[in-house]
């Protein structure tokens, strides 16, 4: 069964017959090789490089975390502008003749999409500075708008020159978040880390996105903590694990430094700025020596 006839068919009657009205007029009103005039994004990261490379005219829709401070560095600039949630019956409507998504974005959307011939583009995770630039030229080109993206890669080429952390060891720095989870081998952290003259605790841990042992951790702690704004704040209980009492004791006996996660959830011209911030961090640690925190009893 094709993407679309599957969507479909988990409906009901009123929503089968609305659904397929709205892919009948897409199909018929939208003109095939079309120049981008109309653009949604479904995709946080995608979201954030369309308000830098196109004029807001040609926006139609972004995903609804465009809107969050906390996961979004243009969170003030996306009014006036439709927010999704990363679905089908949203995106229809608006009659785009780009969709920008991410690879891990919504598969039955796009999927669906595609069925019916609207054009995406969809954007690999980043894992290093590499990959941001060409994410930025990628969607620059796609918008026919190559200068903007060069004078974006120049923004972050401009940050990360700035960054000047001291020579000598590296310290181990670790990323703690809800539940316990890091970022290791592979993430777009890493590369910011090192950039910044840090080794990455979790990359000898951890291939990808995953969860640390905090009975590993208190046994063989690292040089310092780097946490996100938002995980400062109690409102889950993921939550909770950044407020068990060894993580605390740990947390008071090394140097840590808050880092707000919009500067590094995407890779965007702003990882820049986290590289200088976590340098400036690197900078004002004494010494080279690692510290001995208390053993959590």
């Amino acid at each position: 069964m094709k993407p679309a006839a599957r969507l479909l068919s988990g409906r009901g009657l009123a929503g089968r017959a609305a659904t397929a009205m709205v892919l009948f007029c897409w199909a018929f009103t939208v003109p095939a090789g079309a120049a981008p005039h109309r653009i949604a994004s479904i995709y946080l990261c995608s979201d954030q490089l369309l308000l830098h490379l196109a004029d807001r005219d040609r926006i139609v829709s972004l995903n609804r975390f465009a809107a969050y401070p906390s996961f979004s560095n243009e969170a003030g600039k996306f009014s006036g502008i439709a927010l999704n949630r990363g679905l089908a019956e949203e995106i229809l409507p608006l009659k785009p003749d780009l969709v920008l998504a991410g690879a891990f974005t919504a598969p039955a959307t796009k999927a669906l999409l595609r069925s019916v011939g609207v054009p995406d583009l969809e954007l690999p995770m980043e894992e290093d500075f590499d990959g941001i630039r060409a994410n930025i030229r990628r969607v620059a080109k796609a918008l026919g708008e190559a200068a903007r993206g060069e004078t974006l890669v120049a923004d972050l080429d401009r940050r990360l020159a700035a960054a000047t952390p001291p020579p000598g060891r590296r310290p181990e720095l670790m990323l703690y978040r809800f539940g316990g989870y890091s970022q290791g081998r592979h993430t777009l952290s890493q590369a910011i880390f090192e950039r910044a003259g840090f080794a990455n605790y979790a990359a000898s841990r951890l291939t990808g996105v995953g969860q640390l042992s905090l009975e590993r951790i208190i046994l063989d702690p690292p040089d310092a903590i780097a946490l996100g704004e938002r995980d400062t704040v109690r409102d889950s209980l993921s939550a909770e694990t950044l407020a068990h009492p060894a993580l605390r004791k740990l947390r008071a006996a090394l140097p840590t430094v808050i880092v707000p996660e919009r500067l590094w959830t995407c890779g965007l011209a702003d990882s820049g700025e986290a590289v200088q911030r976590l340098a400036a961090f690197r900078a004002s640690l004494p010494g080279d020596r690692k510290p001995a925190p208390e053993r959590a009893r």
